[in-house]
């Protein structure tokens, strides 16, 4: 009469040892709460990061176009500006050109050059190389020179009425 039906085989010994032990609910919970106050940390930190560096892309969304207007005004006033001083020979470009076009083996392009077609084009070459002097006074002034003009705009749209 003996057989094997003696009930379950005890478990083997280490077997017990090698599952982890599972962490109770209370535990996961508290984990999983510490993960998204660290996620909306990082969140907030990147979103404030973009907004530093987007503040161009602000500035359009925000006044439109009238930022666009504010920097062709000031563009087109450096241009004038530098074209102005070429055409009354307050700065020569003929003068600091031909000693570079002479080394060139270039000595009668220069003559050769409507000198009212080459102050318009050395003019918006170097207004160009003025943009890295222009866009941060534009962006600096942008906004205030902005809300003065729609201060000024709605105090004579008031006194009109």
């Amino acid at each position: 009469c003996g057989g094997g039906a003696a009930g379950p085989a005890p478990p083997a010994e280490g077997a017990a040892d090698s599952s982890p032990p599972q962490p109770t609910l209370e535990e996961r919970v508290q984990k999983l709460e510490a993960t998204v106050k660290a996620q909306e940390a990082k969140l907030a930190e990147v979103e404030k990061l973009a907004k530093r560096k987007g503040m161009m892309m602000q500035l359009v969304m925000q006044y439109g176009a009238p930022f666009a207007l504010w920097y062709g005004t000031v563009w087109a006033s450096m241009w004038f500006g530098i074209y102005g001083l070429l055409e009354m020979e307050i700065v020569s470009w003929q003068e600091s050109l031909r000693p570079l076009l002479s080394n060139m083996g270039m000595e009668g392009t220069a003559d050769r050059i409507d000198p009212s077609m080459g102050n318009l084009v050395l003019a918006f070459l170097v207004n160009e190389c003025a943009e890295p002097i222009r866009f941060p006074l534009v962006l600096a002034t942008g906004a205030p020179v902005i809300k003065a003009f729609q201060r000024l705009r709605g105090g004579s749209a008031a006194a009109a009425a």
